[in-house]
């Protein structure tokens, strides 16, 4: 009797998302069922790629016959967890962004490359449990050998470090695998779970508003909360007491910090409060250590997570409150590739997970004091310093028009001494670095500029070379002027390494200590930096506005702060914010303890209307004041904007581009408008030329319907000689 041969299983379809630059997702088979959410390799243009399942696909869109298969199958469970994988998706919708690439952003790169989901321990076992003789002959003249065997023995499995602490040698190790004894065993690590929550009583005891905002936020529901402290009023203290009933509820707390070189800081604190281990994510991070903190933070060994924008794809087994410290900063922005809000998406993560977000700051950004008006946010007020301190004094000093000196008037010079001859500490924030911002010929007036961006090349003395601060390029400071081969190069200006020359020169019996960019690029530098300016003794602190950036400095009584004007006078309308935050925010480093604070600005022009409201009024007042003309000219937050960038290798390329790109635009609402092309302030950077459209419009829908429609006619219309990229709510429009 003839048998029926068995069917084989009708194939399977499915989206996957890749990560590459393009739209939509990918049709591939496989014979099984596929939870969504696994990672899987797929082949893609001649090469195998990991992507993510992201939908089954009923009724495919290819023909089924062409459509390939699923090479192999990495993970037994999603790897996110389900408000994570909706986040992704949400993103890529909000910010039009490939969604393949916004699932790479949200994971580190050994998960990204198919590592796997759980931490794994390396044990050494016996290839067989039972002995034989024959074994027993094979290492009868190695005593260690014979001793490394019995060990296994009796101990079934030895790991890494327990092999490491009994100080057996790598080559008795492999001597035993080498005669087929032995063999290395991968398991995974067990889960212990979070540990319990026993912090030491902290002996600070929280000020009656610290206590009124701690009291207001509901741990076991969603709301946005906006943290307003002025500086020094204890925000820290509210996030830890906050995070302590996170802990003791058995939840996990993710901290955002806009800076890396503020995560170092940030976790010793955190440690030192609750006696634990608290995990970093970051880009500085090594790939091995990086995947490690990740899998700790989504297996829920790890409490507390601090981390910089990235983190907030970060997977948390109990989450239960995240915490974005200085909101307003624009570092929570992603400039270039997938540019997405970190902050706006703490709060988009938080309706998902039902937890609070508490979003700091002592300098709110318009955007978020807006939502606190129209009551998308809930504020909390922290209007006096901790300690009691009253708020630091402001002065204007005026630059001259010829100033040669570093600062613009000797008075300051004497401010300085009096300070340090007091015992107290001096901080001066330049917001240039380098040596000088301009190499000028004195008999030609040629100027050094880099031939790949439009902007000049800045002096770095300490490298004797001419840096770019845009493209990075590099060049050796020329003998001659190049243009008419004299001896007459001038370095003009003061960036931060001639102040430090300067101070240095001027107060030869005190410590200069220079903060910016080029200080501290290696990872320890800044945290000896810091360790030193807290040990209190009377120095000069010297920076660019990283030095703003959440610090705490208890015996600076006096921030000088040069040369403001640009910021009032920027053709960029959230120019005014962001000075006015520096300005704020590097003040409040003075006078944070029992001495008072002084804080002296240098400006060509004291009389704008803006600064002297700045320095008069506090930041909530001066904030009103900038809304309302943002109202009057309608300009975010009253209205939504997107760019659309183009760069090109040729002048005027990009121009044309999205020019054609305009001519096939149909407005789909009367309420949105694009306005363009306009090529940046700086028309080239990096080799390319640059272009863009603006789209605003008064609603985030009709915003998304123009871009939307924009992006679609890019996608169709490809060219290769132009790259082009979608910014949904810019904060940078030059």
């Amino acid at each position: 009797m003839a048998m029926t041969p068995t069917k084989s299983p009708a194939p399977k379809f499915y989206n996957i998302a890749l990560p590459v630059p393009l739209q939509g997702t990918f049709e591939y088979r496989h014979p099984t069922s596929l939870q969504i959410g696994l990672r899987v390799k797929v082949p893609f243009s001649g090469r195998e790629l990991i992507g993510i399942v992201v939908s089954h696909c009923k009724q495919p869109s290819t023909a089924p016959q062409k459509i390939k298969s699923i090479l192999s199958i990495i993970d037994s469970e999603p790897v996110l967890p389900q408000a994570i994988f909706d986040l992704c998706l949400w993103s890529a919708q909000y910010y039009l962004h490939p969604i393949g690439e916004v699932f790479a952003a949200a994971l580190p790169g050994k998960i990204k490359q198919g590592a796997a989901l759980h931490q794994t321990i390396r044990t050494l076992v016996l290839t067989s449990p039972e002995l034989d003789s024959i074994a027993e002959e094979t290492v009868k003249r190695s005593p260690k050998q014979r001793a490394l065997l019995g060990a296994l023995v009796e101990r079934t499995a030895l790991s890494r470090d327990e092999l490491n602490q009994a100080e057996w040698s790598s080559a008795v190790i492999k001597a035993l695998i080498d005669k087929g004894l032995a063999r290395w065993q991968d398991k995974i690590e067990v889960n212990p779970g979070q540990p319990l929550h026993n912090p030491p009583n902290s002996a600070i005891q929280p000020t009656l508003e610290q206590q009124l905002a701690i009291d207001s936020v509901a741990l076991q529901e969603h709301k946005t909360y906006l943290l307003y402290g002025v500086t020094g009023s204890g925000k820290t203290e509210v996030y830890l007491r906050l995070i302590d009933q996170v802990l003791r509820a058995g939840r996990q707390a993710l901290i955002l910090v806009p800076e890396i070189a503020l995560t170092p800081q940030t976790l010793t604190r955190f440690e030192y409060r609750f006696g634990r281990p608290v995990v970093a994510l970051h880009s500085n991070l090594p790939d091995q250590k990086r995947s490690e903190h990740w899998r700790r933070a989504r297996s829920g060994q790890a409490p507390i997570i601090i981390g910089t924008r990235s983190a907030i794809f970060t997977p948390l087994a109990r989450p239960g409150i995240i915490i974005v410290d200085e909101e307003h900063d624009s570092s929570y922005k992603q400039q270039d590739g997938f540019h997405y809000s970190a902050r706006d998406l703490a709060s988009v993560r938080g309706v998902a997970e039902n937890i609070p977000v508490i979003l700091g700051s002592a300098t709110p950004s318009l955007e978020s004091l807006h939502n606190v008006t129209t009551g998308k946010y809930t504020q909390l007020l922290l209007e006096s310093r901790a300690n009691g301190a009253a708020r630091e004094r402001y002065e204007v000093f005026p630059i001259p028009d010829n100033q040669k000196e570093a600062l613009p008037d000797n008075r300051l010079f004497d401010a300085i001494a009096a300070t340090l001859n007091r015992g107290e500490q001096v901080l001066v924030m330049r917001n240039r670095r380098g040596y000088a911002p301009v190499l000028f010929c004195s008999n030609c007036r040629w100027i050094a500029q880099c031939n790949a961006c439009d902007a000049r090349l800045t002096v770095h003395k300490q490298t004797a070379g001419l840096k770019c601060h845009h493209c990075g390029q590099q060049h050796p400071i020329p003998n001659r002027c190049p243009a008419c081969q004299q001896s007459s190069l001038l370095p003009v200006g003061d960036g931060t390494q001639r102040l430090q020359e300067t101070f240095q020169n001027r107060f030869p019996g005190y410590p200069v200590i220079r903060i910016d960019s080029d200080s501290t690029q290696q990872r320890a530098a800044l945290t000896q930096m810091i360790d030193t300016i807290q040990q209190g003794q009377p120095s000069i602190l010297l920076g660019t506005q990283l030095i703003a950036k959440g610090h705490h400095f208890p015996n600076v009584t006096l921030a000088i702060i040069l040369e403001i004007d640009q910021g009032f006078l920027s053709a960029d309308f959230r120019a005014i914010e962001r000075t006015a935050q520096l300005i704020l925010q590097t003040g409040g480093r003075s006078g944070r303890e029992t001495l008072p604070g002084k804080v002296y600005l240098s400006s060509r022009l004291q009389a704008l209307p803006e600064l002297r409201a700045l320095i008069k009024n506090d930041y909530l007042a001066f904030s009103k004041s900038l809304m309302a003309q943002r109202e009057t000219y309608q300009l975010p937050p009253f209205t939504y904007q997107g760019l659309v960038r183009a760069d090109a290798r040729q002048p005027q390329q990009a121009d044309q581009f999205l020019q054609q790109l305009l001519g096939q635009y149909q407005a789909p609402d009367t309420d949105c408008e694009v306005l363009g092309p306009t090529s940046p302030l700086m028309e080239q950077r990096a080799g390319w030329y640059r272009s863009q459209l603006l789209v605003s419009a008064k609603t985030r829908q009709s915003r998304h319907r123009a871009l939307q429609q924009l992006r679609d006619y890019l996608t169709r219309h490809r060219q290769p000689a132009v790259r082009w990229s979608i910014d949904v709510d810019p904060v940078d429009l030059f």
